[in-house]
């Protein structure tokens, strides 16, 4: 058998040696590694010790996408959700400002960068998606953003009105698509007439004059 160095434990770039697998068909030496994003791959030793690997492929798409934020994503709904977000925490002057900066929610400086923030978010899945807190009194930051619907945004809004019954609480519009009532009818009940929580959700439908409650 061929020698070999022993490289475990060792850090190459992003990636963090695990353990030595099985040759490949030409009996080049391969090791496991973990890389700093998460995702572990399997290497050749030769392109580890020569810098030529330095990551899963994430490395190299990241440079691609900083390399189209030059050219053409400074054009994009993404740059646009960017700046939006950053005037909303910093700009005193912007509309949304008290809902956002006033109330001390700020954005992550690695996101200060719009580079930055298209690495770790990526594209949006599809134009009707914006950028949603995860924690509505948390920053925008990694961790706690993500790509949502409108739909979604208006379940996790500071006035979504939040009902429990059963021992289950959602939201009025989610339990007005469970039970298939509009959710103006369910709001009615509830502040308008103000039923109880149990009653308003299971009486059924009284049509008077075109109208239900």
């Amino acid at each position: 058998m061929a020698k070999f160095k022993d490289i475990t434990d060792q850090r190459f770039g992003r990636l963090a040696i695990l353990h030595r697998v099985e040759n490949d068909s030409k009996g080049n030496t391969k090791w496991l590694c973990q890389c700093d994003c998460g995702n572990r791959t399997t290497v050749k030793a030769y392109t580890l010790i020569s810098g030529h690997t330095k990551s899963c492929g994430c490395l190299h798409k990241e440079i691609l996408l900083i390399a189209n934020v030059k050219h053409g994503l400074k054009h994009s709904p993404e740059y646009n959700c960017w700046c939006n977000m950053m005037q909303r925490c910093y700009n005193k002057n912007n509309s949304g400002f008290i809902y956002y900066g006033a109330r001390g929610i700020k954005v992550d400086k690695r996101w200060h960068l719009f580079s930055n923030f298209i690495i770790d978010m990526g594209h949006k899945p599809d134009l009707g998606y914006t950028i949603e807190r995860i924690d509505n009194n948390g920053d925008y930051e990694l961790g706690n953003c993500k790509w949502a619907t409108q739909k979604e945004q208006g379940r996790n809004k500071r006035n979504t009105h939040w009902i429990t019954f059963n021992d289950q609480t959602k939201s009025l519009v989610e339990w007005s698509e469970i039970l298939g009532v509009h959710h103006d009818v369910l709001y009615s009940r509830l502040n308008k007439y103000k039923w109880s929580v149990e009653r308003a959700l299971i009486e059924p439908l009284h049509y008077t004059r075109g109208r239900s409650a």
